[in-house]
């Protein structure tokens, strides 16, 4: 407003509007999750009174928002409105941090067991503290009956609405291995070894058989039977391993058969006679059955052994000792050649004895076999014995029986006596000459004439003549009929002469004679027998 001096008035009204500056609206502290996209106008707008609506016009004066770094940053923003009043705005923007979920990256299970999927597993937040109440299991195929890798996820949100997620592995892990002979044979009486054969392996840990502890064991090698020995192991996981396996103390083959036999001598020895062998698994081994040994001679009695093996299909081995004696066949012993007189008793089992090495004197088991002795027909003779003794040796014996002939007496060259010699007997000191004496009882033919060809007589020589002082003869057991040869008998040329006291001597002293050769001849025979 101004005035002139002059003095004329005039006034001028000039209205003045204040106008309002514009309104800029938004949240004044934004939370934008880590790594989110960031949008800068959200919730931004900006109103003037009389322009109305100017989000449009908004600027964005500085802006440093980095959302893959937690923190609190500042945007300003701005807008000018048609009147040129300008209005400024700060956002206070923070990049939160999102919960973290924590728990075993990879863990193991063991076989068959229970999986507790929550197992180790936890979730805070920077802002909201210990979250995990909040966790949920997203995905989750454990099979711990199958060994194998598995995923578990799991995730939580915060109050801010940030997201975690959590992804573990799940491995089921393989139980170790133990390998060996389920059923293993032993020998009887051998070592065993329990950890022959055994090995242990794990698919993580390799080869542990080193691990292995062998947890029972009976197993006694001098008894045969079955016995259970149990291995355990344990792997780097925990994870456990059992095994068992059945030892079979197995049982030797046994041969049998005759520890003694006896054998004939000179016979054929069977050497696998009455010998066999059998075994509890394979049964009839006898065909399988080697002699180790065999020295037997059937031509020497004595003792002999034989060495029997045999093994069976397990490699057991069986030995067998028999004793083979050969015997010795029984001796018959006795005169080889008798000579017995014509006429004499003779027993064919004088002198003859029957021994043998085992059984003794068997001499009552003598058989006669043969035997055709005529004692009344001279000449050889066989006769043949035989015995058996326990053993069933047979001997035979042959024995040669000569029967000799009865001697013929009768006077070497007879002539007729002038005077005959008195005989070596006893006499009477003055025999009287008997009127008539008496004739003995030898039959004596009558003179008969000179034969141109005279025949044989048979003369009985009697036991006993009546003569007195002559000496008495041996008893004989037959009279022995002497028949004289033909050309050597000639008769006293008759004389004429009466003396019957010379004749009757003369003929008792050839009755002595012939007495008394017959006797010599049966004592020469029985010593001849006794000698045998």
């Amino acid at each position: 407003m101004w005035m002139r001096t002059d003095g004329n008035e005039t006034t001028f009204t000039r209205t003045v509007i204040v106008t309002e500056a514009p309104v800029i609206t938004g949240e004044a502290t934004t939370k934008v999750n880590p790594n989110s996209l960031f949008d800068v106008m959200s919730s931004m707008e900006a109103t003037d009174k009389e322009d109305g609506d100017l989000t449009k016009n908004i600027t964005v004066e500085s802006n440093n928002v980095d959302t893959s770094k937690p923190g609190s940053y500042k945007v300003t923003y701005k807008v000018i409105d048609a009147d040129g009043n300008e209005t400024t705005f700060t956002r206070t923007v923070i990049v939160t941090e999102a919960p973290v979920i924590t728990g075993g990256a990879t863990t193991k299970v063991n076989p068959n067991s229970l999986f507790d999927v929550m197992s180790s597993m936890e979730a805070t937040d920077k802002e909201d503290g210990d979250l995990t109440k909040n966790i949920t299991v997203e995905s989750n195929n454990v099979d711990t009956k199958i060994p194998g890798n598995y995923e578990v996820t799991y995730k939580v949100i915060d109050s801010d609405g940030n997201e975690a997620t959590f992804t573990r592995t799940v491995v089921v892990t393989e139980v170790p291995v133990i390998a060996g002979e389920a059923t293993t044979k032993v020998n009887p009486n051998s070592l065993f070894d329990a950890m022959s054969s055994m090995k242990a392996t794990d698919k993580e840990d390799g080869d542990i058989t080193k691990n292995i502890t062998v947890e029972s064991n009976n197993v006694d090698t001098k008894t045969p039977g079955n016995y259970e020995v149990t291995y355990k192991v344990i792997d780097s996981d925990g994870n456990e391993a059992t095994f068992t396996r059945t030892i079979i103390v197995t049982e030797a083959p046994v041969i049998t058969g005759e520890a003694t036999t006896k054998v004939n001598p000179n016979s054929l020895f069977d050497v696998m006679s009455s010998i066999a062998a059998t075994d509890k698994e394979d049964g009839d081994l006898t065909k399988n059955i080697t002699v180790e040994s065999n020295n037997v001679d059937t031509s020497k009695p004595g003792s002999y052994k034989v060495t029997y093996k045999v093994i069976d299909a397990d490699g057991n081995e069986a030995t067998f000792t028999r004793t083979v004696i050969v015997t010795e066949a029984p001796v018959i012993t006795g005169e080889d050649k008798t000579q017995v007189q014509q006429g004499a008793a003779f027993d064919p089992m004088e002198a003859i004895q029957a021994t043998d090495a085992e059984d003794g004197d068997i001499t009552g088991l003598v058989q006669i076999i043969k035997n055709n002795v005529d004692m009344n027909k001279a000449g050889a003779y066989e006769i043949v014995y035989t015995v058996t003794d326990s053993d069933g040796n047979t001997t035979t014996y042959t024995r040669t029986i000569e029967v000799l002939a009865a001697p013929v007496l009768a006077p070497e060259n007879p002539t007729t006596p002038s005077a005959p010699t008195k005989p070596n007997v006893e006499t009477p000191a003055k025999p009287t000459t008997p009127s008539a004496p008496t004739k003995p009882n030898v039959e004596t033919p009558a003179k008969p004439a000179t034969p141109s060809a005279p025949t044989k007589p048979s003369v009985e020589i009697p036991a006993k003549p009546a003569t007195p002082s002559v000496p008495a003869q041996p008893t004989t057991e037959k009279p022995v009929k002497i028949t004289p040869a033909t050309s050597d008998v000639h008769e006293l040329p008759k004389t004429g002469d009466t003396e019957t006291t010379t004749a009757t001597l003369f003929g008792v002293l050839l009755s002595a004679m012939a007495a008394g050769f017959l006797a010599l001849g049966k004592k020469k025979s029985k010593k001849i027998m006794r000698k045998a």
